[in-house]
């Protein structure tokens, strides 16, 4: 019987100390990045604090290519608070554009959004985008238009398109690309629908 109790015992024992170390190492992980997060935002503020200087340029394009995951910054300043992402494959409005102390081409840009109109313009670097042009417009995923009168059904699984009866679009609607598929394509729209229409009547943005 003694043996049993000394056994619970060594048991419990192991049971605490295990514990007690793996709390130890998460209060270690979470000191390390909180540590991380302070260095960047020291950066960040030491960035602020120093003269930013911009030169306005002329800028002609009023559209860019975005063909990669970027983001919207609050200033032309690189580490900069981020307004927003930009996800693959998304066309900018361009406002402005200037060049900074570092030598870099910033440009004042707005993005496509269906749904919270915030915190929608900020900086990019034109580094980042590439002109819209005739052999990479048919790549943009946001925004496309659906025009009115396009028959649209709308169904999230490809599956069911055979068997749901279309409806006539009654005006212009535009949304994220999401996917291809034999000649459809399904639309990511605002307020959360989801529609297929035929591939060929995607309207693409205008090149320039």
């Amino acid at each position: 019987m003694r043996v049993i109790k000394f056994g619970l015992i060594a048991i419990v024992l192991t049971l605490i100390i295990g514990c007690s170390f793996s709390a130890t190492e998460l209060e270690k992980s979470k000191l390390s990045r909180l540590e991380i997060e302070n260095d960047l935002l020291k950066q960040q503020i030491a960035q602020l604090n120093e003269p930013l200087s911009m030169t306005y340029v002329t800028y002609n394009e009023k559209s860019r290519f975005v063909p990669n995951a970027s983001q919207i910054l609050a200033l032309p300043i690189k580490g900069s608070y981020v307004f927003r992402p930009i996800e693959p494959n998304t066309v900018v409005t361009v406002f402005d554009a200037v060049s900074t102390d570092q030598n870099d081409l910033w440009l004042y840009v707005g993005i496509p959004v269906h749904d919270t109109p915030v915190n929608m313009k900020g900086w990019i670097t034109e580094a980042d985008t590439v002109a819209l042009t005739r052999d990479n417009v048919k790549l943009v995923q946001s925004d496309v238009i659906v025009g009115k009168g396009t028959n649209i059904y709308e169904v999230f699984e490809f599956e069911k398109i055979s068997t749901t009866n279309p409806v006539k679009e009654t005006f212009d609607r535009w949304g994220r690309l999401v996917e291809k598929r034999n000649g459809w394509a399904r639309l990511s729209c605002p307020g959360g629908s989801d529609i297929w229409v035929q591939e060929k009547d995607l309207i693409y943005p205008t090149v320039e």
